[in-house]
């Protein structure tokens, strides 16, 4: 009887690793089980290299104990694409600097200010 278990991991790497360490896994086993080098599973788990879906299917699931349905596996699957879509789009715009955001409201507050002393 298998334990399940529910992984909470923001990356694909980050779910590949607890996945692997979770199947009492070193990354050399896992790279021989999937036939990847251990340097490769380490790129993988540190985000460094974009996973194949294909290959996550055919030598990692199984590889690391899953059921292709399980839970685990369709988020590992799911953060996969999200890591590939991620390379192809490119980081995330940053978030508005807080000085600029500053400026506006001071401006919208003096325009507030103006209209009511013209109302006046």
């Amino acid at each position: 009887m298998k334990i399940m278990m529910t992984i909470y991991a923001t990356t694909f790497g980050e779910m590949l690793r607890a996945l692997r360490l979770h199947a009492n896994l070193t990354q050399s086993e896992l790279g021989q089980a999937t036939g990847y080098s251990p340097a490769l599973i380490s790129r993988l788990e540190s985000n460094a290299r974009c996973p194949d879906i294909d290959m996550l299917y055919q030598r990692f699931v199984p590889a690391l104990q899953l059921e292709v349905d399980s839970t685990d596996a369709q988020r590992l699957i799911a953060l996969a694409h999200q890591h590939r879509l991620a390379q192809v789009m490119g980081p995330p715009p940053p978030p508005p600097r807080a000085e600029l955001s500053t400026a506006i409201m001071l401006m919208l507050v003096l325009k507030v200010m103006e209209s009511e002393r013209i109302l006046q």
